[in-house]
């Protein structure tokens, strides 16, 4: 009797040591502010209406807005859809419908693909 409870407060305890750690693909973690999204629109900054709740157009020049291409996100925060507008990097693209990865804490991060869950 005396092990059972042992190993259970084991696992209690390893469990709570781990918190709500959560890391993507072994190195995405939800701490640094990476998030799961999802591409809903790709386009310039005059394609894109402003989002409910996040857009990193604000913080970019009318240069910058120009010569860029953007992706509109949908992504989970506290238990809410919400949108986002990022730019994206040089170089990279995009579709509707992507499953990817984006960092919340900045906008200068990129879009990861994610890997597909089997």
């Amino acid at each position: 009797m005396m092990l059972k409870n042992s190993v259970g407060a084991s696992l209690i305890a390893a469990l709570s040591a781990t918190g709500c750690a959560l890391v993507y693909e072994g190195k995405y973690d939800w701490h640094d502010g990476w998030r799961e999204a999802q591409v809903l629109q790709i386009g310039s900054a005059a394609d894109i209406e402003r989002p409910r709740f996040s857009d990193c157009r604000g913080q970019m020049t009318s240069q910058q807005l120009a010569m860029s291409q953007f992706a509109v996100l949908s992504y989970t925060h506290m238990a809410r859809k919400r949108h986002r507008v990022v730019p994206l990097q040089a170089g990279q693209s995009g579709a509707v419908g992507d499953q990817v990865y984006m960092q919340i804490t900045s906008c200068d991060g990129p879009l990861v693909a994610r890997k597909s869950r089997a």
